[in-house]
C-alpha cells in the first residue's frame, strides 16, 4: 500500500525475514499463479508468508491498498490502473526484464538472483494433429504476435508478446510443469 514504508522488494524480504509471525500477502485465489509466485519468493528467500486467498484479483488488489495485507501479487494488466492511480506501489515485476509500461519497476530476478515468474498464454491443438498443420497454424500466429499493433495494444497493458516454435512450447510447458509442480507440493496449495 501507499502508506508502507516498504520501497523496495529488499525492504519487503528484509521486513519479512525480521517479522515476529508470517507477513500476510493477497492473491487472487488459492493456487493461481499470484499465490504461486508468492511461494516462490517465499522459497527462494527462506521466508515465511502467510496466505490470504481472495475472490479475484481486485478484491486482493483492494485489500493490499488498504493495508488490510502487507502486499500482493497481482498481473499487471490487472492492477495497472490502481498502480497508476496511486492506489498500491509496485516493488517490482515479476518478469526476466522491466516492462516499458513500468520502467522504473525492476523485475525480482535483480533482487532475487534467477527468479523467473512470466506468466505465458499458448494455443494448444489435439494430440494426435499432423505436424503441418500445426506448422501451418504457429505461422499464422506468429505473423500475429509480431505484428506492431498487436504488440503495442498488449504494451500498453503491461503485457509483452513472444513466439515459439511447437516444440520449444511443449519443452516450455514441460519445464513449467516441473518447477511449479515443486512450489505447490511445498505450499500445499490447492484450487478452490
Amino acid at each position: 500500500p501507499p502508506s508502507s514504508p516498504m520501497r523496495s522488494l529488499a525492504d519487503l524480504i528484509d521486513a519479512a525475514k525480521t517479522a515476529i509471525k508470517p507477513m500476510q500477502y493477497g492473491s487472487a485465489g488459492n493456487g493461481t499463479p499470484n499465490h504461486l509466485l508468492a511461494e516462490l519468493l517465499a522459497s527462494m528467500t527462506g521466508v515465511k508468508f502467510e496466505h490470504i486467498p481472495y475472490r479475484g484479483a481486485a478484491a486482493a488488489t483492494a485489500a493490499t491498498a488498504s493495508g488490510e495485507v502487507a502486499f500482493s501479487m497481482g498481473a499487471v494488466p490487472t492492477v495497472l490502473g490502481q498502480v497508476k492511480g496511486g492506489l498500491v506501489r509496485p516493488l517490482a515485476v515479476s518478469a526476466v526484464a522491466a516492462l516499458p509500461v513500468l520502467p522504473d519497476v525492476p523485475p525480482v530476478g535483480t533482487t532475487v538472483p534467477g527468479f523467473a515468474g512470466d506468466a505465458w498464454v499458448g494455443l494448444l491443438a489435439p494430440a494426435g494433429t499432423p505436424q503441418p498443420i500445426l506448422d501451418k497454424i504457429n505461422a499464422e500466429v506468429r505473423k500475429i504476435a509480431v505484428s506492431p499493433d498487436f504488440r503495442d495494444k498488449l504494451a500498453a497493458q503491461g503485457a509483452m508478446t513472444y513466439t515459439t516454435t511447437p516444440a520449444e512450447f511443449g519443452a516450455l510447458i514441460k519445464a513449467d510443469l516441473a518447477k511449479w509442480s515443486v512450489i505447490v507440493k511445498r505450499s500445499g496449495a490447492t484450487v478452490d
